[in-house]
């Protein structure tokens, strides 16, 4: 950051040496180089464009846009989304009509954690536009408790029972987008517990710890070559004893299915057997419960739900009769 800031001062007395002449192209040109950079994911270059079509014309709201848009995504410091909540603000000021600007004003806030103040400005956003889809159904999203980042990722998931919350998530990502950590709390704010991962250079999750008041449970995670997850060990250390276990990880590729054989001091539980169609889409999973002498039968089954935009959209939930339980 020290040398994006160094190599601005220096744009900024170069670009005072322009003069008038040709200003809007060389605006443009620098806009255009922020974006293309903004596109390839290359943050720093993106900075010093749109510093450069900055100091070209500081009266122009979309250089300020893909400015705090570069400094949103090139990490969640305190000096990063500082300077973009700045950026962003200052395009509202300058140009209030302008969606992506108060899109990544709330962007900002839902990094920073201040979910409140996303939703806020979201809704000030309406009154300033009138009406915008994509704001619309970011606030939809929030309304049902759900904030996510202009990264796709989850910052905060909310339980409802019958419109009242239960528990929400928090969620922590690293550099690369890894989720390396998941808090859960109640309604009130209490903490219930933490699940900490860790990731390889290939951005594998290769150990999971979950903390309660009750305990810990580690998972250590073993792939394939061909980056397919074959094996889950469990080590649980609770107040109430403590115990190791297993899961084996299978895949079938012609019937299309992947097989979850998990066991317990040695002893096999369950298999969980996962149906998916012709395009690796998971659609169905039974679940198999082994009884005292170890014989296998089925407990329940259930069937996946996609929206029409492709995203999961929970489950139904159903006995060995075929009667539903329950959905999610």
């Amino acid at each position: 950051m020290k040398r994006v800031l160094s190599l601005i001062l220096a744009l900024t007395l170069c670009v005072g040496l322009l003069g008038c002449g040709g200003s809007s192209a060389k605006w443009q040109e620098q806009y255009d180089l922020g974006q293309k950079y903004l596109t390839e994911g290359n943050y720093e270059e993106a900075i010093l464009a749109f510093t450069a079509a900055i100091e070209i014309d500081p009266k122009r709201a979309p250089a300020y846009v893909g400015r705090g848009s570069a400094y949103a995504l090139s990490g969640d410091t305190d000096d990063n989304l500082t300077a973009a909540e700045t950026d962003f603000t200052t395009a509202i000021e300058l140009d209030a009509t302008d969606p992506d600007a108060w899109l990544g004003l709330a962007d900002v806030y839902i990094r920073m954690g201040d979910y409140d103040k996303a939703q806020e400005t979201l809704e000030r956003a309406l009154e300033a536009l009138g009406d915008d889809d994509r704001i619309t159904a970011k606030l939809a999203e929030m309304e049902e408790g759900r904030f996510t980042d202009s990264d796709g990722h989850p910052r905060k998931t909310c339980h409802y029972e019958d419109g009242t919350l239960v528990e929400y998530w928090l969620y922590d990502y690293d550099e690369r987008g890894n989720n390396i950590r998941t808090t859960c709390y109640d309604a009130d704010g209490a903490w219930q517990n933490t699940e900490e991962s860790e990731f390889n250079d290939a951005g594998q999750e290769i150990r999971m710890v979950e903390t309660s008041e009750d305990g810990t449970r580690t998972e250590v995670y073993t792939y394939d070559a061909q980056g397919r997850r074959i094996r889950e060990d469990r080590t649980n250390v609770y107040e109430d004893g403590q115990g190791t276990g297993y899961t084996l990880i299978s895949y079938d590729d012609a019937a299309r299915t992947e097989t979850h054989e998990s066991y317990y001091e040695g002893k096999l539980e369950n298999r969980f057997v996962i149906e998916m169609d012709e395009n690796g889409v998971r659609r169905k999973a039974s679940n198999y419960t082994a009884d005292e002498n170890g014989e296998l039968y089925l407990d329940y089954y259930v069937e996946y739900i996609w929206n029409e935009d492709g995203s999961y959209g929970g489950y139904h939930l159903y006995d060995v009769a075929g009667d539903r339980d329950t959905s999610e």
